[in-house]
């Protein structure tokens, strides 16, 4: 599994979300969307733009997570913080 996550500084939700990888010692690549070409990378998929950015083409959601090829953030949270239960179902965990 391929995992690749666009985190943000003092982001809780990005906090919440490494912790989890961590403690499940799953394999991932951190990418700071404060990188220049983390943001080319990203506004060049119609799907970034639609759902992870407001009307001025900023990124307002984050982390941003690529599973495979499928990209996921809502899938991860309620409201707030990460759902434990469908992030571990997402990764097969017990």
């Amino acid at each position: 599994m391929r995992v690749r996550v666009f985190t943000r500084k003092g982001c809780q939700k990005c906090r919440e979300f490494l912790t989890f990888l961590n403690k499940y010692k799953i394999s991932f690549i951190e990418t700071g969307i404060e990188d220049k070409s983390a943001i080319r990378e990203l506004m060049t998929d119609e799907y970034i733009i639609k759902n992870f950015c407001d009307k001025n083409l900023c990124i307002v959601k984050t982390p941003i997570v690529k599973i495979n090829d499928k990209w996921m953030h809502e899938e991860l949270f309620d409201s707030n913080h990460l759902n434990e239960r469908k992030v571990k179902k997402i990764f097969n965990i017990q």
